[in-house]
């Protein structure tokens, strides 16, 4: 699979997103997600071939200002915008050129969201390496409003940093699972406050992926009949698309799934009691030092911001 990164070029808002370039390897690199309910952060550094953990949160009222963020020009930037900020859209690959295929793509997207002028969104593509995904060859096009897009790098900006990518949550947490260093197909969800996030990725590359809703407030308040109504939808939500990877996925075997530790063991527990595949905890600080001391409502705010810091620390993003 091709990832591209998304970053701000000259030549417009619509050649924002470009996910296929190499880049140096940062000494450190920070990672900011602004959505509804503040902003989460994260910064994480190379040292003595261990990925380390600076630090990580979120701040419930995003003032630019007191973001405890580097601002020197050894510190690498990037953003991942939330959930609500873009669109994938599943296309089959045109028969175009490599070199034309950005230009196919676009136009594709303008003929599927005829309704939206063009010239007003952001597009690119992922492309999913059917030697690696087990499928036909697929192209997940990523479609963002330039205003929007222009929101986050205006805050940024006033936060005086200086972002050279823009990331979404499926790459984001792509890169987590990264970690593991798994050949095999490894399946993980992640309930975050910004919502959940299923995916499968294998040999590094993302493969499927998922968005479930809930209620972060009711899911981690103390009423215990809202919790269980929560939990009841969210395994229901997760059992089917188990069973869906099962029957139109057949060479992906889901041994377990591994579950961001975002909510209290007691609650991960019972999500797992009902699905029936096995799920465990993923560890993170297995592989970031420092990552097994953040507490799950730290790890829950910043964990699409630790997945964006890990851009040029792991694999090839």
């Amino acid at each position: 699979m091709k990832y591209r990164t998304l970053r701000a070029a000259k030549r417009g808002w619509n050649r924002l997103l470009h996910w296929r370039r190499r880049r140096r390897t940062p000494a450190c690199r920070q990672c900011l997600v602004l959505w509804q309910g503040g902003v989460g952060f994260a910064v994480l550094g190379r040292a003595d071939g261990r990925i380390r953990l600076h630090r990580a949160g979120w701040l419930p009222d995003p003032v630019p200002e007191i973001l405890p963020l580097r601002r020197d020009d050894d510190a690498a930037c990037s953003i991942v915008v939330p959930f609500t900020d873009y669109r994938l859209l599943n296309i089959e690959p045109p028969q175009v050129p490599q070199e034309e295929l950005a230009r196919a793509v676009r136009w594709i997207v303008a003929s599927r969201l005829p309704t939206e002028p063009i010239e007003e969104l952001t597009v690119d593509y992922i492309q999913l390496d059917p030697r690696i995904t087990a499928g036909k060859p697929e192209i997940l096009a990523v479609v963002a409003h330039n205003d929007v897009l222009r929101r986050h790098l205006q805050y940024a900006g006033q936060s005086h940093l200086r972002p050279d990518a823009i990331d979404i949550p499926e790459m984001a947490q792509r890169n987590l699972a990264h970690l593991s260093g798994s050949k095999d197909a490894l399946t993980m969800l992640a309930l975050t406050p910004m919502g959940g996030l299923l995916t499968v990725t294998r040999q590094g590359e993302l493969c499927f992926s998922r968005h479930l809703d809930y209620d972060w407030s009711q899911l981690t308040g103390r009423d215990a009949g809202a919790v269980r109504e929560q939990i009841d939808r969210l395994t229901l939500e997760l059992q089917r698309s188990v069973d869906y990877i099962e029957r139109y996925h057949t060479a992906w075997r889901i041994d377990a799934i591994h579950l961001a530790a975002t909510l209290s063991p007691a609650k991960l527990g019972e999500i797992a009691d009902g699905v029936n595949v096995p799920c465990q905890p993923f560890e993170l600080g297995r592989w970031i030092d420092g990552a097994g001391d953040l507490d799950p409502d730290s790890l829950a705010h910043a964990w699409f911001a630790l997945g964006g810091a890990l851009r040029g620390l792991v694999g090839e993003t």
